[in-house]
């Protein structure tokens, strides 16, 4: 409405500088000038003076930033065109195609390029600039430039006429302030005329410029108090909507005339639909603002992941991941589930549950430690019995004894007292009695050859004669041949 464009000159678009007015593509400018700054270090304009800076936009096409730092590849300078051609038809028409466009070129570069960075001192130095003081500039965004009246270059080629219309219109503020702002009529700055061919270029006065220069601070200071006076700059009330429904928050600052846009995030104390917070906060702001409304989606719910039987360490660390919360984890005695397994979990697969609701885990700590029982002496069931109540692996051995009766336990391994674990291994030996071996038959042998051959079978011999036992052979044995009995069992022969 003031026919005055307010702005940092070092980052206007040349359309707003020559006609005014706001655009997508005037702001893809801006970032343009942005992108060159970041890389070299410097913006790609600078002048004793913001009309100089203004003139540099409006005449000339930003150089590219190979011209600076020659290992930039084309696809950056034609990335840095697209973004700053003066010709709006030429620039990238909107934030989504520029996006798409960086992604684009920043894929096509490899890792090594990536890597590198500009010598901020030799870049400063090629340009002619004087470095000085960097410090912190609060908010980087585009209404804030870095270098704006802080950098001098070669004295600018300006046309005579150019100048003296400028100055005599007041078109620009000098500050040294970096983040300053200039304010420009619109149209002021436009296309260099050229100089006609018959007449001399005149010669510059200084005059003009120490008057513009005293106009500018002079309108610059006005333009500031109106700005923050009377201007956009000017603050408004802003109520507080916290813990207000949606609906109700957003019309209760609709109607203290602000723009609203909303956001949703998950809380864990500020119900579902109401607001957690406004941005800006409540009080005074400015006027033309625009209130971000953070809203609550209730608290965040995570699904359960399969726990049971898997690696616990495995399970916390996904557990982490999901952001839930876990509870102390339980240690148990297992014969069933390996150590550091989950047996149990208070919470099952697939179950939906708030991230705050501690989900607690029951851990194997393995078999049960135990003292191995003294099994020797015990029949095989009782020693049975025992392995079962400790659930231990049994493998059972079998042997003759001509000491231990028949099943009952003659050693075991590992030996009683010693430590080990529910379900470990044990193995038991159990007597079959004494070896049996069977009765040769002597039925008819010499008295001497009978007694040998059942003493060399391991059993003992008792004669019986008859009649004196005259003619010494054996008639009879007892018990029979072919009876199995134990070594050392006593056989009686007969004798005649």
């Amino acid at each position: 409405g003031t026919g005055t464009v307010l702005g940092t000159v070092a980052y206007l678009a040349p359309e707003v500088i020559s006609h005014g007015g706001g655009s997508p593509a005037a702001d893809i400018y801006s970032v343009g000038i942005l992108l060159y700054e970041l890389l070299c270090g410097t913006v790609p304009f600078s002048g004793d003076m913001p009309i100089q800076v203004a003139m540099k936009h409006v005449n000339e096409d930003v150089p590219p930033i190979s011209d600076t730092l020659m290992w930039v590849p084309r696809e950056v300078d034609d990335l840095l065109a697209a973004f700053t051609a003066r010709d709006v038809t030429d620039r990238d028409p909107s934030a989504q195609l520029a996006l798409a466009h960086l992604q684009r070129v920043r894929e096509q570069l490899s890792d090594e390029v990536l890597s590198r960075r500009a010598d901020v001192a030799s870049v400063i130095n090629s340009h002619d600039i004087p470095q000085h003081a960097s410090g912190d500039h609060g908010d980087t965004g585009i209404d804030h430039s870095l270098d704006t009246g802080a950098q001098h270059t070669a004295p600018f080629d300006m046309n005579t006429h150019a100048t003296a219309t400028i100055t005599s219109r007041a078109t620009a503020a000098l500050s040294n302030d970096d983040s300053a702002l200039v304010a420009l009529p619109v149209g002021a700055v436009g296309p260099n005329p050229r100089h006609s061919p018959t007449e001399p270029p005149r010669k510059r006065r200084r005059w003009p410029i120490v008057l513009a220069v005293v106009t500018i601070v002079l309108l610059a200071t006005a333009g500031t108090w109106w700005w923050f006076r009377f201007g956009p700059g000017s603050l408004a009330e802003l109520p507080d909507v916290t813990g207000q429904p949606e609906a109700a928050a957003t019309d209760m600052v609709r109607d203290a005339n602000f723009a609203v846009q909303v956001e949703r995030t998950f809380d864990d104390e500020v119900a579902e639909g109401h607001v957690i917070r406004t941005d800006p906060t409540a009080g005074k702001i400015p006027k033309d603002a625009v209130v971000t409304l953070w809203v609550s989606q209730g608290i965040r719910k995570v699904t359960i992941p399969k726990l049971v039987g898997r690696d616990a360490q495995e399970v916390l660390d996904e557990l982490r991941a999901i952001e839930v919360a876990i509870g102390e984890s339980v240690y148990e005695y297992s014969d069933s589930v390996p150590e550091g397994q989950v047996i149990s979990a208070s919470q099952q697969e697939g179950d939906v549950i708030p991230h705050n609701q501690a989900v607690i885990l029951t851990i194997s700590q393995g078999p049960e430690p135990i003292t191995f029982p003294d099994l020797v002496g015990k029949t095989r069931d009782e020693a049975q019995a025992q392995i079962d109540a400790l659930a231990l692996q049994v493998t059972w051995e079998e042997s003759f004894s001509d000491d231990i009766p028949a099943d009952e336990v003659i050693s075991q391994s590992p030996k009683a007292g010693s430590d080990g674990h529910r379900t470990d291994a044990i193995s038991v030996e159990v007597s079959k009695g004494p070896e049996l071996f069977e009765v040769p038959d002597v039925f008819g042998k010499s008295s001497a050859e009978a007694r040998r051959i059942l003493e060399e079978a391991g059993f003992q011999v008792e004669v019986s004669k008859v009649l004196g036992g005259v003619f010494g052979t054996v008639r009879s044995q007892d018990p029979s041949a072919g009876t199995k009995l134990p070594r050392g069992t006593t056989i009686t022969i007969t004798v005649v």
